[in-house]
């Protein structure tokens, strides 16, 4: 009601008869259905190019993305989308388009983790790198038919104009970070030692690094913020 256009991507086939008693209510060049799967879909060329606006506008551009989303997709979904924020390809070739989308309350909740609590994760960190998070309600799992074991949260992410980690790769930060909460709770040159370098220099280069990146090397991994974080970024 009051879309524009909606472009709905659903998987299960047997939603079809629905999906186009939708259309014809919706009325002609309303409502567009595509049969596939999400992790496949690229809307670069969906939308006319006027829909866009520049990155450091702020305002976001006419669209949103929301997603109901089965829980082994939304993870996978969640970093394919962070992947191409600084790329800005696929949903982000239009500008910042903000996403709302379903995930299991114990995601949502590490996803909106800040430093220091014991949620904070690989997850919360490189999410919050490149978006601003907003957990803005959890849902019982009676909302649902039939009912997951498990509440679901609905989270918010709009990307933000500049990373708090800018100038390097995705999947060069995810590696860092994935190393450095590969034990959270353990001092954080463990972590590094144990997961960046060879056997035999480990233990001199990860007391050299978090030198180099005035991070103390007893530090436990969910206490780092974002910046402290950055400094092992660049200074590996």
């Amino acid at each position: 009601a009051g879309a524009y256009q909606v472009h709905v991507i659903e998987k299960d086939s047997r939603f079809l008869p629905s999906l186009h008693l939708l259309q014809e209510a919706a009325g002609e060049g309303k409502l567009h259905i595509s049969i596939g799967n999400c992790l496949h879909y690229n809307p670069e060329s969906i939308f006319p190019s006027s829909v866009a606006r520049d990155w450091e506008s702020p305002e976001p551009p006419n669209l949103v993305f929301v997603g109901n989303l089965p829980f082994n997709v939304a993870t996978p979904l969640l970093i394919q989308l962070l992947a191409s924020m600084p790329s800005r390809t696929n949903l982000y070739s239009y500008g910042r388009v903000p996403a709302v989308l379903t995930f299991q309350h114990e995601v949502a909740v590490r996803m909106a983790a800040p430093h220091g609590d014991p949620e904070r994760s690989r997850l919360s960190v490189i999410t919050q790198n490149y978006a601003e998070v907003d957990y803005v309600y959890n849902l019982p799992g009676g909302a649902f038919v039939p009912p997951p074991e498990v509440q679901v949260g609905i989270v918010r992410l709009t990307p933000l104009r500049e990373p708090y980690i800018s100038g390097l790769p995705f999947s060069f930060i995810n590696k860092i970070v994935t190393a450095i909460f590969c034990g959270k709770q353990k001092q954080i040159k463990n972590s590094v030692a144990n997961n960046l370098f060879p056997y035999r220099i480990r233990e001199e280069m990860s007391l050299k690094l978090l030198k180099m990146a005035g991070v103390h090397s007893d530090q436990r991994a969910i206490d780092l913020s974002m910046d402290e974080i950055g400094n092992i970024c660049y200074a590996y």
